[in-house]
């Protein structure tokens, strides 16, 4: 056989599983690997990913290349929207998005002007480009813009978002200090993360549909029973009480809060998520390896 009929064979093998394609969401991304993590077909899949890579969050197209999975990349997201008068964290602005998705962003230039119609480019990681658009581009029609109302007030507009933590630490019960800025989790130690914005960003009327916490674990030597919820300090100071709880489930990876704990981050009563218990198990710090994504989605 040739080398051109044998590779000719290679392909007809190959194609015999590219013609299958789904949407997944996207729950990690390795660059140190070029990898994925997705959820797809109600599992956990890493697989390689092309292009532009994908937000924690973000619906992805998977294909099946050979019957192996591929990321392809985001479902699209629109890049045109308009700035939202919401509270932002400094140098953040939200904006709805034309495909009704309030988004929290960062900006080139100054700050863009309330009700501003801007671009935003997602390649360069979803930053809000300097300048308002002088006109709509042929096609676009900001009428369906959802806009949701100021300060939470009012009715629930759908969205999603994922807030990545602004701290995170190890209170120490017996010593009554924090003694690393990982969370550590045993039934002396309460590992704890904390975000901004969650409550600026979610209409106070807004059922949350989906609530999850993703967990960079790296050590688990003695897995016992481990309770997740909130607390509400605003910052590595004082000491931590653990409210609206549930049973956490030993490893790393996405884990689900309870709706009490997400109503509270929603409205303010609580800052940041803690857990005690489990024997003892170690964390990334806030925001590495994604360690504290919160995802929420509402309606």
């Amino acid at each position: 056989m040739s080398l051109g009929e044998e590779q000719a064979k290679k392909n007809a093998e190959l194609a015999k599983g590219t013609s299958d394609r789904v949407q997944g969401t996207c729950m990690g991304v390795d660059f140190g690997t070029g990898l994925v993590t997705v959820n797809v077909r109600g599992g956990t899949v890493q697989m390689p990913m092309v292009g532009v890579a994908p937000f924690v969050g973000d619906p992805v197209w998977v294909a099946y290349v050979g019957q192996m999975p591929l990321c392809v990349g985001s479902v699209p997201k629109s890049t045109t929207g308009t700035v939202m008068p919401t509270t932002a964290p400094t140098g953040f602005r939200y904006v709805t998005t034309d495909d009704g998705v309030l988004r929290l962003l960062v900006y080139n230039g100054a700050a863009p002007a309330t009700g501003a119609r801007v671009t935003i480019d997602w390649a360069a990681n979803g930053v809000i480009q300097s300048g308002a658009l002088s006109a709509d581009p042929p096609g676009v029609d900001p009428a369906v813009v959802v806009v949701p109302p100021d300060e939470g007030g009012g009715g629930g507009t759908g969205g999603q978002a994922t807030f990545q933590p602004v701290w995170s630490g190890t209170y120490y019960i017996p010593g009554g200090n924090w003694a690393s800025t990982e969370p550590w989790v045993s039934p002396n130690q309460i590992g704890a993360f904390g975000y901004e914005g969650v409550g600026d960003t979610i209409p106070d009327g807004a059922t949350i549909v989906e609530r999850r916490v993703y967990v960079a674990e790296y050590s688990s030597p003695y897995p016992t029973s481990t309770t997740l919820g909130t607390h509400a300090l605003p910052s590595r100071a004082g000491t931590p009480t653990i409210s609206n709880g549930i049973a956490m489930a030993n490893g790393g990876g996405w884990h689900e809060i309870s709706a009490a704990a997400a109503d509270a981050l929603k409205t303010g009563a609580a800052f940041g998520l803690a857990a005690t218990g489990g024997g003892f198990r170690k964390w990334r710090s806030a925001g590495v390896e994604n360690s504290g994504a919160l995802y929420l989605r509402w309606v």
